[in-house]
Parts: structure tokens; sequence; C-alpha cells
């Protein structure tokens, strides 16, 4: 049979034998020899106008069917026989069969790969629903780097995942992937869904840690892989604040671990005993309200303003000594309370005896931590206390001495200190005086109506090498030495120089910042602006300055880098890297040595650091507590020294003058753990006496780390040496070494005291044959300075301000 290609003119045929071309007019397929049928004949199946026709009646006699040429004359001819077999092979073309099986396998095949692609994609997460793979999956596809945050987020993107970082806290190191949040591994992810990964940030504190439950966070913390120390904090109001709620941290509340040795200190609200006067409930409570309370307790009680951040005007910030410590009825206690800028008078200044001038003097007022908002600190400790002006330094500066500690007077190290005032004979070079014949102050911002003031380095005196040059005396710089001069030697001030030191703009709540920029303070601008709610400090860039000649000739210069009406613009605006804020309060200043150790147990509920198997910090063993354990009740002390321990523990007096214008009190813990502080008494009140007068105080702290006893009942103590610490100069406390101690029982005769006996028998008005009266802990160290003589005597505690 033949099959047409469609109508219209033109239009060939084709051979239904072999499928060959058949042109028009050729009877027979030059292929294979097939006759071509008479013109007009309508064939089955055709495609063409003719085989839309009716089919011709096939004959019921047998069909004869011409064999093609070159075919064997032998070979029967079809019969009708085979009419129906092929009428069905006519109807589809050999070719046509051939290209639609391939067409059919085609199609098939492209669905197997089809439907394989699609089975493996989405197996892969290419599409449709994805599944969140565990953290053990990641790593194997890592092929061994540390799995960090940023390669799960990578891995997750191929796979589709649309996802997005979350930085924490935990014992994993800076960068490690620590798990999903909100979803875990195995979960469906939907199309469109966002996954949040955790990134460590390395071990610190949980923001939200303060307010919490300790049992609740617990299991978290120490999960951080760091020493963690919970510690009792005394409240007398256990309805503010719970027994078991956190109270403060350190570092503090969203912070991380400064050192890794040091760890987290964890404070704890506790019940207060009895002989705590003033609980850390009592920060924050108005201060005539809390003033109150405590002399209705019997105690007395005096006011101290200092600048603080908004939320504690008019509250206790905090107390001196600190709260917490134990004090009998009848003893004396300072409550600092906060105040802003227009109080400054009354924070900085000291009354002048002699006309009752107010100077601005009192530096230490401005001692503490200040942070910038990137966490980096500087820390004004007190540095010279025995005249006036106080000085403060910073933190990592060694001490001067004071002004007594000086070589011939003139080139004492206390005049490198930071104070609000210039080089002047007395104090009354620190009295403002506006308008004044001897305005020593002029153009100084404390003088001025804007809040500010200033806090430098150096007096402003001129330096010949590294020390300040006084030029108090016949001396002359040379060579970079003050040298004394001798007979016929001449004066030479030519090397003397003016160099940019440390400088502060400070800056209590109330102080005008628009007003010092209005008047062209700064040399440049900023969009940056301080919270004004918290004090703050603007620290100098000196790098921006280049030193100067302090004399030409014999004439002096003006030194432009302190305040003055000659001063150089403070070239840096406030920013985010010169705006220091203080830490105040008594939750950001914690002496956490002296608090009292404790456990915590973790809740049932306790948060964890996270699910392991999804890459997260464990929560670590609640039990041992990790590498927390071992130091949280510093039990590294064996049964005998625990024992003397609780045998001496107590509050300790150690009068340092026969006067009790300086008393060092000292309370000794069960654990071995010792904190105290020196109190002297402020000479600016001649009105009051010493044990009345308000008292300047400087803290230390520190540890007994064993105790052996001694045949006689006495105790040798070691202090361990690295734990000692203080706010001031410790040969004044009696402690240049932290060594060796003795401990002697009530009863023991006074010359076991050594060489310090001489001293306490005079104060103590005892003859030589008296015996001591109570415990007495001596520094047996030796050296010049380690002569404390520390006695448990309960009624030497009313000395306390």
């Amino acid at each position: 049979m033949l099959g047409g290609n469609g109508g219209g003119e033109g239009l060939g045929m084709f051979c239904d034998n072999c499928g060959a071309k058949i042109n028009e007019g050729e009877r027979f397929c030059g292929q294979c020899g097939q006759p071509v049928p008479a013109e007009g004949t309508s064939f089955p199946g055709a495609d063409g106008a003719a085989g839309a026709a009716s089919p011709t009646p096939v004959p019921s006699g047998p069909l004869s069917v011409p064999l093609p040429v070159g075919v064997p004359s032998d070979v029967p001819a079809a019969t009708s026989s085979a009419t129906s077999s092929v009428a069905a092979t006519a109807a589809v073309p050999v070719n046509r069969r051939r290209r639609l099986i391939v067409v059919v396998a085609a199609v098939v095949a492209a669905v197997v790969v089809l439907v394989s692609g699609l089975f493996i994609t989405h197996s892969a997460g290419m599409w449709g629903d994805r599944t969140l793979p565990a953290a053990n999956e990641l790593q194997s596809a890592s092929k061994g780097e540390k799995l960090t945050a940023n390669i799960v987020a990578d891995k997750l993107k191929s796979r589709g995942i649309t996802t997005k970082i979350n930085k924490i806290y935990s014992g994993r190191d800076v960068g490690a992937f620590t798990g999903y949040d909100g979803v875990k591994a195995g979960d469906t992810i939907r199309p469109g869904q966002t996954v949040t990964i955790n990134e460590s940030m390395g071990p610190g504190v949980p923001k939200g840690t303060t307010g919490r439950k300790a049992a609740d966070i617990v299991t978290l913390l120490k999960s951080m892989n760091v020493p963690v120390t919970f510690r009792r904090m005394p409240v007398t109001d256990t309805t503010k604040y719970p027994e078991g709620t956190v109270l403060a941290t350190s570092p503090a509340d969203g912070a991380p671990v400064a050192s890794k040795t040091d760890g987290i200190q964890v404070g704890v609200a506790a019940k207060a005993g009895d002989d705590v006067s003033v609980g850390y409930d009592m920060v924050g409570m108005d201060k005539d309200q809390a003033k109150k309370k405590l002399e209705s307790e019997g105690y007395v009680v005096f006011l101290q303003p200092v600048f603080s951040s908004k939320q504690y005007l008019g509250k206790v910030v905090d107390s001196s000594p600190a709260p917490g410590m134990s004090r009998i009825a009848g003893a004396t206690v300072t409550l600092d309370y906060g105040v802003d800028a227009s109080k400054k008078n009354e924070v900085l200044g000291d009354t002048l005896s002699d006309d009752r001038r107010t100077a601005m003097t009192n530096t230490l007022a401005l001692a503490g931590k200040y942070c910038t908002d990137g966490g980096d600190c500087v820390t004004l400790k007190p540095d010279a206390t025995d005249s006036k002006p106080y000085t403060l330094r910073l933190a990592d500066q060694p001490a001067s001495g004071g002004y007594s500690n000086s070589s011939g007077g003139f080139y004492s190290k206390v005049w490198d200190g930071l104070s609000l005032c210039a080089y002047s004979q007395d104090s009354s070079g620190c009295v403002p005086n506006p308008g004044g014949a001897s305005d020593y102050m002029k153009d100084f911002l404390i003088e001025g109506d804007t809040g500010a003031m200033e806090l430098f380095a150096g007096f402003g005196l001129p330096r010949c090498g590294s020390n300040a040059f006084v030029g108090d005396g016949p001396v002359t710089c040379r060579d970079g030495q003050i040298e004394t001069i001798s007979g016929s030697g001449s004066v030479d001030l030519s090397e003397l120089k003016y160099e940019p030191r440390e400088f502060f703009v400070v800056m209590p709540v109330g102080a005008d910042l628009d007003a010092l920029k209005k008047q062209g303070y700064f040399g440049q601008s900023s969009s940056y602006q301080p919270d004004s709610s918290r004090v703050y400090l603007i620290r100098r860039d000196n790098s921006r300055y280049s030193s100067m000649a302090a004399y030409d000739g014999m004439t002096a210069n003006t030194n432009p880098f302190v305040p003055g009406p000659d001063m150089a613009k403070f070239q840096e605006a406030p920013n985010a890297k010169n705006v220091y804020y203080l830490v105040d309060g008594a939750f950001a200043n914690v002496n956490w040595d002296s608090l009292q150790t404790m456990s915590v147990a973790p809740s049932k509920t306790a948060a964890s650091g996270g699910d392991a198997s999804d890459g997260g910090a464990s929560g670590g063993d609640a039990k041992s507590g990790g590498a927390a354990s071992k130091s949280a009740g510093g039990d590294s002390a064996d049964a005998a020294s625990k024992q003397a321990f609780a045998t001496l523990a107590g509050n300790y007096t150690f009068a340092a003058s026969g006067d009790g214008s300086v008393m060092d009190y000292m309370t000794v813990k069960s654990d071995g753990s010792f904190s105290g502080f020196q109190s002297t008494a402020n000479a600016n009140r001649p009105d009051l006496s010493n044990a009345t007068a308000p008292r300047i105080h400087v803290g230390f702290s520190g540890r007994f780390e064993s105790a052996t006893k001694n045949a006689d009942g006495s105790y040798t103590l070691q202090c361990k040496a690295d734990s000692f610490t203080t706010e001031g100069d410790r040969s004044k406390l009696g402690f240049q070494h932290c060594d060796k101690f003795g401990a002697y029982p009530a009863g023991s005769a006074i010359s076991v005291l050594g060489s310090q006996g001489e001293n306490y028998r005079l104060i103590h008005g005892y003859a030589d044959s008296d015996p001591l009266k109570y415990w007495t802990i001596v520094n047996q160290n030796g050296g010049e300075n380690d002569y404390g003589v520390y006695e448990r005597d309960p009624e030497a505690w009313g000395y306390r301000r």
C-alpha cells in the first residue's frame, strides 16, 4: 500500500513496502519494485484527501498480488487468507512504526530521567520541602574543617534554604556553629522559611541573666567552659529581691568573659543576717528613706553626694562600707546618693579652713570604671590622698606614693596625677573665682555654667625628660634630668617641653554638650549623640598634637594642652570611640572576694547551652559543674585549714593611729577569704571628731589558702600572694607583702606580736604584762610596711563612719 503525505499539488507518495518516495507518474517503486496503484485508488489510512474517502471493498475471492521484479516465480502469491494481516500491516508503514517506537522510547527515557532528577533534587532539598541536616552530616561535608556558622550557612544555601546568623555566647570557639534557633535537625523546612543559625561569640554572660533564678541559668553558664562562681549577696528585703534571684554578674549582663581564668562571678540574693545593716536591696532606695531606716536601727548615717546616672538621682548608689558587710549597732554608715551637674561644688569641693572658700580638690569623687559602647574601658583609681588636691591615676599606671614620696620635693611622680586644677603653692589655685583678681581657673570649664569640667594629668607643668618640672628651688634641666644648681651653676630651661598628657572632659548628667559645641570647644563635628542620662568622659586623642618648647630663652610660653584661655581646641568631637560611660551603682562595682561562695543546683527546667547533636554547646555536667566546680566554693584548703578558718572568721580592726583618724577594718570569712578597707577621717571637717567625721575609704581583699595549728594554740596562715588586691597603696594598709601571718588566741602574751607589739600596746594603753584580749592576726613578713595587727574586737567597729 502507498501512503500519501498530505493533500495539495506536487504531493508525492511513499512505497508501503519499503517506505521509499515514489515520484508522480511512476508505476513501480524504484527501490523495491512494488507496483504503484492506479490513480484514484483509495487507501485505508492514507493521510491525503483520498484517504478520507470510504474504503473500496476488498473482493471476497482470492486476491492475486503481482510479484515485484526480481522475485522468483516459485514464490507463492498471497491469498485471501492473508488479507487481514496485510490490511493491518498496510495501516502503519514500516518506517513510521520504527519512528514511533523510537519516539515512544525517547519519551519513556525522558520521563525516567525527569523522575530521577526530580527525586534526586528533591532529596537534595533543591525544590519543594527540605529537611534540615544534622551537625554530623554537615561536618562530614566540610572535609575536616572546623564547622563554623558561615560554613553551615553556605551548605544550607546550596540546598535552597534561606538563613540568617544569630550570635550567642557559648563554650565554643568564636565563629563556631552552635546549633539552630527554633528548629532542629530533621525538621521539614518549607519554601520561603528562614532558618536561624547560632554562631558562637565565645564565653560570656547571656543578656537577661540578671533577674532570673540562679537555678534556671546554672547549666547555661557552666556550658561556657570557664569557671563559674556563685556568691551570696545579702538583702534585707526579700520581697524586692526574692532569694535565689541573680542580682549581678561579672562580667556584666550581656558582656563577654575577659579572662578565662577568672571566669564568671554570679551574685545571688540571700537573706541578710542581723549583723548586716545595708543590704543590696537598699541600692536604688530614696536617700532620705534609707537614712531614716538605718537610724531607726541604731546606726550613725552620713549622706554623701556623687555623680550618678539618671536612674540613681536622689537615690542610694552605694554605701561605705559596701553593702552586705557586717556592722554592729552604733557604727557609722555613709550612703552615696546620686546628683547631677548642678551639685558639682558639693561633689568635688572642699572647704578651705582659712577663708571657707570652696576648692575643687576632691578629685577622688571621679574615681571609677568608664567604658565605651564598644567595650573599651578605663579605670580611674585614687593616687595621692595625703594632701590636696587629691589625684587620680589610670589603673595600669604605677602609684606615685603621694606628695610625701619625693626626692628633694621637686620631681615627685605625684605631679603626673590627674586633677581638676593646675599647679599652685597651695589649694587656693583650685578655687574657681570668676572675675576675681586671682583667678587661677580662668576659662576652665568647671568655672563656667555648662556643668562640664576638665580632668587632666601633669598639673600643666613642663617636662624635663620623663619628669614634671616644678621649678621650686635652685634646679635646672640637663640631659633630660632635673639637677640641683650648686655654686656658680646656671639655670638652663631650653630642654623643657610642654607635652599633651592624659585629658578628659567630664560630663555629669545635666551637663550641656550643645553649649560646648556652640562655644567652639571642639575642632571637629560629629553626628554621635552621647547618652545624656549617664555620666561620661570625653577622652582626648593626644596623637593629634605635637609637643612644644616651654620657654623661649627665659620667657615662659603658655601650655596649650591644659585648660585656660590659650588651650588648643579639643580636636575630636564626641564619638563612639572617645566617649566613656561611668559604670555606676553597687551592683556594677561588687567586691566579689568579700562575698561568701555558695552552691547552686540546676532546676528541672534549667536552660542548657544547646543541643549538642545540632552543634550546640553542651550544657555541661550539672553535678560536677565542669571547670567551675573546683573554684565555685574555694574548697582547695584541707580539713584542718577549714577548721582554722571557721575558728578565725569574724571582724578585725587595726588602729593605724592612736587618735582613730586612720582605722583599718578586715572581715575574715570561714572559707579563708578576707576583705576590708582603710578608713581615714576627712581633715576638712575640724568641727567633727574622728569618730563622727566623714571618712575616705580604700578597699582591699585577699585569701588565706592554708592554716597550720601550732603547739601553743596559735595558727600560721599562708596568704595567697596573687589574691591580694587593693584600690590604694598596700604599704599603708600594713600589707606590703601577703605571705606569712600569725593568728594568736586571747590570753597570749603581747610579746608574740614581735616588733609590732610595742605600737599595739601604746595605742591600746596596755601594760607589758597584759595578755591579748581577742584573737589577733599579725603580719609576720618583716617588711618595713608589714605592720598590720588586726584584733577581733567587736567594740572597735564603732569607729566606722
